[in-house]
């Protein structure tokens, strides 16, 4: 899952699938067997798989004279330490923003509008819970994601 559509479709299951197709069962088994189900036959509230990091939206173009704001979500744990790392296309060096904490696994970066007068490109390093280096993208730091600023008010050719 690395979208929002995924992430929309994985909560209907949960609220709407699991109850009908596992807990109702459940329950109905309880009832009939007079004791309660063991705990290893109930489905486990800890995602099972490897730390991810996933951005939902991946921001590449963006109007001048706009902020440049991404939502970073964390799977398996929260990170044990995060870096946006960015500079202007090709050239200069990396300036690093920490990753600001939205809520439980959810971060997000704002690069204000003022800072931004040509294309960028970026990075995310992150150190995970478990002590595993992320990266988005996948090829970062030598291959970055992009952002093309568009000038206001310039017609397409």
């Amino acid at each position: 899952i690395s979208t929002t559509g995924g992430l929309g479709t994985i909560a209907n299951w949960q609220q709407h699938n699991i109850p009908m197709l596992i807990e109702e069962p459940g329950k109905e088994l309880t009832e009939i067997l007079g004791e309660d189900l063991p705990l290893e036959m109930n489905p486990s509230k800890k995602y099972p798989g490897d730390e991810r990091m996933i951005i939902p939206t991946v921001r590449s173009v963006l109007e001048s004279g706009s902020h440049f704001r991404l939502k970073i979500i964390f799977f398996g744990g929260r990170p044990k330490s995060t870096g946006f790392y960015w500079r202007r296309l090709g050239k200069g060096e990396y300036q690093r923003i920490d990753l600001d904490h939205v809520a439980r696994n959810v971060y997000g970066v704002t690069i204000e509008s003022k800072m931004i007068n040509e294309d960028f490109e970026y990075y995310i390093e992150a150190l995970s819970s478990r002590g595993k280096k992320l990266l988005f993208p996948a090829t970062a730091p030598e291959l970055n994601q992009t952002v093309i600023v568009m000038q206001q008010g310039r017609e397409s050719d």
